[in-house]
């Protein structure tokens, strides 16, 4: 599955996170529905098919039950608030917040010179460079 800043749409995110899990398991609709904790077995089917749509609560919902955290709880219920705005104003505040997480959360790639750290002769580098990813949170 895709990192979830790489999506806009929140029902194609918890599509893909549903026929993930039914992949690897025995996973349904009825236990996905359950997992969020909604009495309608069905309920995030409908959701999934443009049928009906999230309230914040059941996106923090729905967040918890795809084991969603941290910053992916904030983009995910972003997601659901771009989604079913219905004013260009309402859809423009919530990309940007979308942006916003994204922006903020990236991984980014630095590189440091090898001569300035000794290095034991017990570890065998054949480069010079050493490439450190670190996240930013």
């Amino acid at each position: 599955m895709k990192p979830i800043v790489e999506y806009l749409d929140y029902r194609m995110y918890m599509r893909e996170f549903y026929e993930e899990r039914k992949r690897t398991s025995a996973f349904t609709w009825r236990e996905f529905s359950k997992l969020a904790g909604f009495s309608s077995s069905g309920y995030l089917k409908l959701v999934c098919d443009g049928k009906t749509r999230l309230c914040s609560a059941g996106a923090e919902s729905v967040a918890k039950a795809m084991a969603l955290s941290g910053f992916h709880v904030e983009y995910f219920c972003s997601m659901v608030k771009f989604g079913d705005a219905k004013t260009n104003e309402k859809k423009q505040e919530a990309y940007n917040e979308m942006q916003r997480l994204a922006d903020g959360n990236k991984i980014r790639i630095f590189t440091l010179d090898t001569e300035a750290f000794p290095i034991k002769p017990f570890f065998f580098f054949q480069k010079k460079i050493i490439t450190f990813i670190i996240t930013l949170v």
